[in-house]
């Protein structure tokens, strides 16, 4: 009888022990998914800062085009009304003036868009990648929510049951 309670008892550390080790285990896990669930929350502020950054910069270049194009508007009247006066009183230096202003106004709107296209696409692979983080965030703590709760059902029900279950044989 003493053999098979010391073999009941040694039994019962072995378990215990390996209950120990399936706790740590779990909670260096947990450690680990933390960890990387405050990389992931750093890389999406990140992202957003970028994202913010970059809207600010797409809100300019929209208004530097709608300026743009609202000067453009004012040279083509005015070379409209020039190229009338010049029906009236032939005056082709306004013309050429009018048309030097046009076309300096229309190197700035393409340049203006060219830079409105660069922060467009700018914009959108922050958006993407801020997508992609939040999906990898929503996925981590997830994760950690299985993990603390198996760890919890673990402690509960686990091996403290295993132990009970051997020291009733």
């Amino acid at each position: 009888d003493v053999t098979n309670m010391q073999g009941i008892d040694r039994s019962i550390e072995d378990i215990e022990h390996t209950g120990r080790l399936a706790v740590v285990s779990l909670k260096e896990r947990g450690e680990h998914y933390k960890q990387r669930l405050h990389e992931t929350k750093k890389q999406a502020s990140d992202l957003r800062l970028e994202t913010a950054e970059a809207s600010r910069e797409l809100k300019e270049a929209r208004m530097m085009i709608g300026t743009l194009e609202h000067k453009n508007r004012k040279l083509e009247a005015e070379k409209d009304k020039i190229q009338r006066d010049l029906h009236e009183a032939t005056a082709p230096t306004w013309i050429q003036k009018a048309e030097e202003k046009t076309a300096a106004l229309a190197k700035a709107k393409e340049k203006a868009e060219g830079r409105w296209s660069v922060y467009k696409g700018q914009f959108k692979k922050a958006s993407q990648t801020s997508d992609d983080l939040r999906d990898d965030l929503k996925d981590a703590k997830n994760q950690m929510v299985y993990l603390e709760a198996l760890l919890a059902f673990e402690e509960r029900s686990g091996y403290s049951s295993m132990i009970s279950e051997l020291q009733l044989e």
